[in-house]
């Protein structure tokens, strides 16, 4: 039985939309993000990918794999929902304690705000993503029938996305719905394509040059331009997908990476709030200390998969370490 082709470009693709977010969080969280400047405009136009590329990622692996939607929504609901309730606990009461949320509770109403904060989407700020992602998997089993009965409708589609990014008026709001198609279209076109070497230096020019435009209007006044970002987030899928040969190591930690980013994406954000509150000298470089905390994390949180990948107390599945990434 031949087995199921695994892309190095996807698995590239979602460790960098991963660290985006953490450094996100690694520039936001200390308040960086409210400061000006080239360095305020370099964090805001990379940062601002990782959901949108993200979502791209997800949307070519769900709705390029039908199933009926009854199990599709048995299996897809419990792989995200299960992990994020193990987690969601902890994170709540680590919040709880250090009084992140205000308040001051006993053990029972404490179960209370928990269910509380998780329905009204409270728990954290990071955690807006997951219930993204709840309203994807959603509508998937239909985009499901529309590519069986009209391939081409979800392409005709994505004009009307971009035309919606770029006309606040537009009377057709796309959203993150976009991103999700836009990802299944791209992917699915570029697996096809047959001169892929091209395809990297053409996009990596591409994203260089908006990349560029983009931190230029950035720093005359320009807040987040949707238009910026979804040919900021194509080009730079385009150009990771591209890639086809990486040293035997780095493929081996992207897959690893990769398998874990949803655990790490639930829990990234502890680690940067410690690190920001029992180390403060290492925000004195207010340029490069994003990165430094970013890339710490990162390290931190592979090393937390990797332990709790050996233990055997609960699934994989069940804590996020696992994320199919077979065509």
């Amino acid at each position: 039985m031949t087995q199921p082709q695994r892309y190095i470009g996807l698995d590239l693709a979602r460790v960098t939309a991963l660290f985006l977010v953490i450094l996100q969080h690694s520039w936001s969280i200390p308040g960086f993000d409210a400061q000006a400047g080239l360095a305020h405009s370099l964090y805001s136009g990379f940062v601002e990918m990782n959901v949108p590329l993200f979502i791209a990622i997800s949307g070519f692996f769900q709705i390029g794999h039908e199933m009926p939607p009854l199990q599709y929504y048995r299996n897809r609901m419990s792989r995200l929902l299960i992990p994020f309730l193990i987690w969601s606990v902890p994170v709540f009461i680590i919040s709880l304690a250090t009084g992140r949320y205000g308040i001051r509770t006993n053990v029972a109403d404490a179960v209370i705000y928990y269910f509380s904060y998780l329905f009204t989407g409270r728990i954290n700020t990071a955690y807006w993503f997951v219930y993204l992602i709840f309203g994807m998997y959603a509508v998937t089993p239909v985009l499901h029938a529309v590519v069986r009965y009209q391939t081409k409708l979800l392409t005709y589609s994505l004009p009307l996305w971009v035309l919606s990014a770029i006309f606040a008026g537009f009377p057709i709001r796309f959203s993150y719905l976009g991103y999700y198609v836009a990802g299944y279209v791209l992917v699915s076109r570029l697996k096809q394509c047959g001169r892929l070497n091209a395809v990297l230096p053409v996009s990596a020019l591409l994203f260089t040059a908006v990349m560029a435009a983009d931190i230029i209007l950035k720093q005359n006044g320009h807040g987040r331009i949707e238009c910026m970002v979804i040919l900021k987030t194509v080009s730079l899928l385009s150009m990771l997908f591209s890639v086809r040969k990486l040293p035997c190591f780095l493929v081996s930690f992207l897959e690893r990476v990769s398998n874990w980013s949803y655990m790490i994406y639930l829990t990234h954000f502890v680690p940067v709030a410690a690190i920001c509150t029992v180390f403060p000298h290492v925000l004195e470089d207010r340029q490069a200390a994003p990165l430094a905390i970013a890339a710490i994390v990162l390290a931190l949180e592979c090393a937390v998969c990797r332990a709790m990948a050996g233990m055997r107390f609960l699934p994989h599945r069940h804590l996020g370490l696992i994320v199919p990434n077979k065509i």
